[in-house]
């Protein structure tokens, strides 16, 4: 079966959509079990699909670890920002849904630590995000108090990921 047009382009700014919603790199696997899972596009069509979006500059196709990872690229959010309002809102709603409703699958792939120690009259606290061993982010804190130290520690152990996300939000990465 043929599919129009417009089915076409609904279905790459859904997978757009699912990126950038996502907002990390993400495996062939983990994105085919997400619309899979869903019924929202064949396996077939998906694949032909990342293949075009990675062809246009939509999606960026990284290798890391032996292993294959799709991310969207600016050019593919600016793509979603001017046609976004085109996808189903049905569809964007079990996404939503899905995502929401997940265990942080993506998150567990980090791993996520924070230690301190004394210096001078302060305590310097430095708190790290890696993946297979390779850090991605350290940050070292200047803190005056030993509690306050103890509770940054706490605070990026639980949130240090969310933490992450949103600077690579704001660097637009």
């Amino acid at each position: 079966m043929l599919e129009g047009g417009q089915e076409l382009a609904e279905n790459k700014l859904l997978l757009l959509y699912i990126f950038n919603k996502i907002n990390l790199p993400v495996s062939n696997i983990k994105i085919t079990e997400i619309v899979l899972e869903n019924n929202l596009i064949n396996y077939f069509s998906l694949q032909r699909y990342l293949g075009d979006l990675v062809n246009s500059g939509f999606l960026n196709l990284v290798k890391e670890n032996k292993k294959h990872l799709y991310s969207i690229s600016y050019k593919g959010k600016n793509v979603l920002d001017y046609f976004g309002s085109r996808i189903n809102n049905s569809k964007k709603k079990v996404i939503d849904s899905y995502l929401d409703n997940l265990d942080e699958v993506p998150e567990s792939q980090y791993d996520v630590s924070a230690d301190y120690y004394p210096s001078d009259e302060d305590y310097i606290v430095i708190c790290k995000i890696a993946k297979d061993g390779k850090p991605l982010i350290e940050l070292k804190i200047n803190i005056s108090s030993l509690d306050r130290a103890k509770y940054i520690c706490e605070k990026w152990k639980k949130g240090g990921h969310d933490i992450y996300k949103s600077m690579m939000d704001l660097f637009s990465i």
